[in-house]
């Protein structure tokens, strides 16, 4: 059973999901991208640990195993694969916010189940944007975008499309939520090629630091992306407003 209360794709999203999925899946398997859906995150893990040997970026305690409780109701990851081993990846968990997103990133109750916040003694995340409390309801945070730099040379943004398209049509077909949101490095967002006509908010100016996983100092600087549910509709089904 989910977590969060399950609203149904209307017959016309879903017959729009389905199409779109199969049209980014199968531009990703003509460049030699076998893509994988899975509620296993130990399998991120492991594909996470190859991303680290080839200079990406550690899972968010939010998206590990060892820290956060994460399974088919609430939770995955897509990792694409080339010749069996993994050359990129992204993953969604979902949230429910009451208290607006700026406050629920900087009191940690959204990166956070609340053993492993009780443990994040040194962690902390400060956010300046406008508006972000205006952010409520059932959130997918997207996280651990990574591809394999042999992909820069070619292709490297038209896969970012890609999979970044794919977290977004599965997260809508399993999950409907409100809002999408993710934490990502600024040269992240510059491989992807999005901007601010991407999102309907692009919020610059995030610190997260926390110790334990190692990543990031108080002098690191990471974007914030948030889009809201009729602004995925339009960009990636492209459904007109009803």
């Amino acid at each position: 059973m989910s977590l969060f209360p399950r609203a149904a794709l209307s017959p016309t999203e879903r017959a729009s999901v389905e199409a779109k999925l199969y049209e980014h899946a199968h531009a990703l398997l003509k460049l030699g991208i076998h893509l994988e859906l899975t509620a296993d995150f130990r399998q991120l893990q492991a594909a996470n640990a190859v991303a680290c040997r080839r200079g990406g970026v550690p899972l968010l305690p939010l998206l590990n195993p060892d820290r956060t409780t994460l399974g088919a109701d609430n939770a995955f990851a897509l990792i694409g694969r080339r010749d069996g081993m993994p050359v990129c990846t992204i993953a969604a968990v979902i949230r429910h916010v009451a208290v607006g997103l700026q406050d629920a990133l900087e009191d940690l109750s959204l990166l956070y189940d609340p053993p492993a916040l009780a443990e994040a003694t040194d962690a902390w995340c400060e956010v300046d944007a406008d508006d972000l409390n205006d952010i409520r309801g059932k959130i997918m945070m997207l996280g651990t975008l990574w591809r394999d730099p042999d992909l820069k040379q070619a292709g490297s943004t038209e896969i970012g499309d890609h999979i970044f398209a794919l977290a977004i049509l599965h997260g809508l077909k399993l999950h409907k939520p409100n809002f999408a949101a993710g934490i990502i490095a600024g040269e992240t967002v510059e491989w992807l090629g999005y901007d601010k006509e991407h999102f309907r908010r692009f919020h610059h100016g995030l610190r997260y630091v926390d110790p334990a996983w190692g990543y990031t100092t108080e002098t690191d600087r990471l974007v914030l992306v948030t889009m809201s549910r009729a602004r995925m509709k339009a960009m990636f089904l492209g459904l007109p407003a009803i």
